[in-house]
C-alpha cells in the first residue's frame, strides 16, 4: 500500500465519522505506518506518533491533510495517538 491509499482510509473514516479507535480509522493508521516503512524508513509506533505531532504543527503537512477534507489532519493525529 502506498501513502495515497492510506490516506484514502482516513478520508473514508473521517468522512462517515468513525470513532478514532474504529477498527477502520485504525485500519488506516496501520496502513500509513506500513506504507512510511516501505517507502522511506522503519516506522515505529513511537515515530509515527511523532510524526503526527507534525500533522497538526507544521503547516505543510496540516495543507496536505486539510486539503483533502477539513479537519482530517487533526483526525489522522488523533487516530494515531489513539493507537496502543
Amino acid at each position: 500500500m502506498d501513502q495515497e491509499a492510506a490516506t484514502e482510509l482516513f478520508v473514508y473514516a473521517f468522512g462517515n465519522s468513525l470513532p478514532i479507535d474504529s477498527p477502520k480509522a485504525q485500519e488506516a493508521v496501520a496502513a500509513h505506518r506500513a506504507a512510511i516503512s516501505k517507502w522511506f524508513y522503519e516506522c515505529s509506533i513511537d515515530m509515527q506518533k511523532n510524526l503526527a505531532l507534525m500533522y497538526v504543527a507544521d503547516v505543510r503537512f496540516k495543507e496536505y491533510y486539510d486539503g483533502r477534507v477539513r479537519g482530517l489532519s487533526q483526525y489522522v493525529h488523533d487516530a494515531i495517538m489513539a493507537q496502543k
